[in-house]
């Protein structure tokens, strides 16, 4: 009975050390998931814009809601183990449809 108990707890234990250790990296790659979809709504958003298929005023909202979401972020550990090229290719959609936009960069990645 004793060595049943033993196996199940050390069964458990390792389960747990597992599920804690994958939790980091699946949070990483959670951040870096929506880093590279708010990269692509910009690059769409811009491309729509340009091609007057969507009004400013939501071009621009996209636009606030990017730079929401960077700067809820950048403070985190899962952001802050993207890698920079990731970050800067962001910062880059965000400050290209800032420019359709005829506004300043903003964004402060990597």
């Amino acid at each position: 009975m004793w060595d049943r108990a033993a196996t199940l707890l050390a069964g458990g234990s390792l389960l747990i050390l597992a599920l804690a250790c994958s939790a980091p990296e699946q949070k990483r790659q959670a951040e870096g998931e929506a880093l590279r979809s708010w990269q692509a709504t910009l690059l769409l958003t811009r491309e729509a814009l340009g091609d007057r298929k969507i009004p400013r005023g939501y071009a621009t909202q996209v636009l606030r809601a990017a730079q929401e979401h960077e700067r809820a972020r950048r403070t985190r550990p899962e952001w802050q183990s993207l890698s920079p090229s990731m970050k800067q290719e962001f910062a880059s959609a965000a400050d290209q449809l800032a420019s359709e936009l005829g506004q300043p960069a903003t964004t402060s990645a990597p």
